[in-house]
């Protein structure tokens, strides 16, 4: 495949002609152009459709949440200065591969999180489409990703993308003229996209069939008479390049500091869908013969990908909170967008104990978590009650109260904390010493469930609460029996 050369791009600066580079055995040319021509034009902002510019010069900060990095331009400094591209034709889609390392990934490449929410990218690209802000088309591609991507693999094999952006992104100022560019796609605001690490979530064998993901960049509407190009990026940390790309992930959590970096896993090749169900596997450009020694190596046969993502997880579960909550593994009942056990306490106490007749006010507390997934482990306990008695726990469904527990006299000071119809869950001694505080009851309620499948409420859902309070034999208090303060649960997924 000869690809016409790319024509002064006076637009930008000095003029450099694109100039051919040696061709690959398989036929496919590549092409440099001068990397002073290379135009960061900012952001698009899918949500509005609007462009923010860049920073100006020296303003620009260090990005949060880079997860993949493949934006190093191996020949890009001095003396060759130079960055490569390869067309892309009508109706073709290119398509590379990389890694995204999980937890379970071995060192160096430990990932932090086991999947990802990609809310930007950024891709480099040239074209002699005319822009829309003077009537024309703009630059039309499909970008495509894959989660499970096994490398040089024809595009309805690999099956259907994870995600595809339709865009129109900026084209040439000058016709004729190929302008290069580097661009951002904001997808915050609902085009935001989830992607597990090293393809299912956790780290095998190695093997890019079992941990890469994929990215394509495709051309289905083209203009006749103009051209449209992706650039080159990554090195091989065997074919020396200009030194300025250092080997490993450019992760946030793993390397932040590095200027530019290799796409962890990026092989040197690439796929090019020529067909509805063909195409061709390529390696990169044998030698690159337009820059002097040590620039004059394999050139690496990658694309130019940033992927960040939002790297929130506030319960350590290594998943984005909102896909959590998106799925329905964490509840999000004031719609903030925190999950629900980052912020709230699954139970709290209310309510008021009474004192007893050796001074003990009984107190309730839980321990373990109150997921209703689990089979056992939440231990919900009565303590500083009066020692060998006889007492219960139970609980209600229909919410919390505050009333008077007396005898007809209007004497005692306990409260009833838990409104009907209540659960009594079995007899219990408070066991310790008599005439002191410490006696307790406890209960693991989700054993207590298991064991009585027919209990009030049962069974329960994430969202659900019950109130829970402690009653005991007293015999010298005004109703002879006492209660502790009550306890609000609240079951999470």
């Amino acid at each position: 495949m000869k690809l016409v050369h790319l024509m002064t791009i006076a637009a930008l600066g000095s003029a450099a002609a694109a100039q051919d580079l040696t061709t690959t055995p398989s036929g496919e040319d590549a092409l440099t152009v001068d990397v002073a021509l290379i135009e960061n034009v900012g952001t698009l902002e899918l949500a509005t459709g609007v462009i923010t510019p860049p920073p100006p010069p020296g303003a620009q900060q260090a990005i949060a949440g880079i997860a993949y990095d493949n934006t190093c331009l191996p020949y890009a400094s001095a003396p060759c200065n130079s960055v490569i591209i390869i067309g892309i034709l009508p109706g073709q889609t290119r398509v590379d591969s990389g890694r995204i390392p999980s937890s379970t990934s071995p060192a160096p490449n430990v990932g932090a999180m086991d999947a990802h929410r990609f809310t930007t990218f950024q891709i480099g690209y040239c074209t002699t489409e005319s822009d829309t802000t003077l009537g024309g088309p703009g630059a039309r591609f499909t970008i495509s990703f894959w989660e499970n991507y096994d490398g040089c693999v024809e595009m309805t094999a690999a099956g259907a993308p994870t995600k595809t952006f339709n865009l129109t992104l900026p084209g040439t100022l000058t016709a004729g003229v190929n302008r290069c560019v580097l661009i951002n796609i904001n997808l915050v605001g609902g085009f935001e996209f989830s992607m597990k690490s090293d393809a299912d979530g956790a780290y095998s064998t190695g093997a890019a069939a079992d941990e890469n993901f994929g990215w394509g960049l495709g051309v289905t509407t083209q203009t006749a008479g103009t051209t449209n190009y992706i650039i080159l990026a990554g090195q091989d940390p065997a074919s020396g390049g200009s030194g300025a790309c250092q080997f490993g992930d450019h992760t946030y959590f793993h390397n932040p500091t590095t200027a530019n970096g290799n796409g962890l896993d990026n092989d040197n090749n690439y796929w090019v869908q020529t067909a509805p169900t063909a195409g061709t596997c390529f390696a990169g450009p044998a030698s690159n013969t337009l820059c002097a020694a040590p620039q004059n190596g394999p050139i690496y046969g990658s694309y130019l990908l940033q992927l960040t993502a939002d790297l929130t997880d506030c319960n350590s579960n290594k998943l984005p909170d909102a896909d959590d909550i998106a799925g329905g593994a964490s509840l999000d009942l004031n719609v903030n967008g925190i999950p629900d056990e980052c912020e709230l306490v699954p139970y709290v106490n209310y309510c008021t104990p009474g004192t007893t007749t050796n001074g003990c006010l009984a107190t309730m507390s839980a321990v373990g978590s109150t997921s209703v997934g689990a089979a056992s482990g939440f231990i919900i306990s009565c303590t500083n009650v009066e020692g060998l008695k006889q007492g219960i726990l139970f609980y209600g469904t229909h919410g919390q109260l505050a009333i008077p527990w007396d005898n007809s006299l209007g004497q005692g000071n306990s409260f009833l904390c838990v409104k009907a119809p209540s659960q009594r869950t079995g007899n219990q001694s408070t066991n310790g010493t008599l005439n002191a505080c410490d006696g307790a009851m406890t209960l693991d309620f989700f054993a207590y469930l298991a064991a009585h499948p027919t209990a009030l409420g049962s069974p329960f859902s994430a969202g659900q609460s019950i109130n829970v309070q402690g009653w005991f034999r007293d015999p010298p208090s005004p109703k002879t029996t006492n209660l502790s303060d009550g306890l609000h649960v609240t079951f999470m997924p």
